[in-house]
């Protein structure tokens, strides 16, 4: 899985996390856009084996930075 998402420029590779075991595949940390957080979901459920994807990231826009 992270080898088919870093290998797409619109990812945000960086910003996300990957977990996958017995075939569900889970997203952790910030995702840019409503369109990426689709796009990556179909591109993990075309993955072999991939049975079940759940997305836990936040939208980048919703997510407040502190800044000391």
């Amino acid at each position: 899985m992270d080898r088919a998402l870093s290998a797409q420029p619109w990812a945000s590779y960086g910003t996300t996390s990957v977990t996958v075991k017995e075939g569900r595949v889970e997203f952790w940390g910030v995702v840019g856009s409503d369109s990426e957080r689709a796009a990556t979901r179909v591109l993990a459920e075309e993955i072999d084996g991939v049975k079940d994807v759940a997305d836990h990231r936040a939208l980048r826009s919703r997510v407040k930075t502190v800044v000391p």
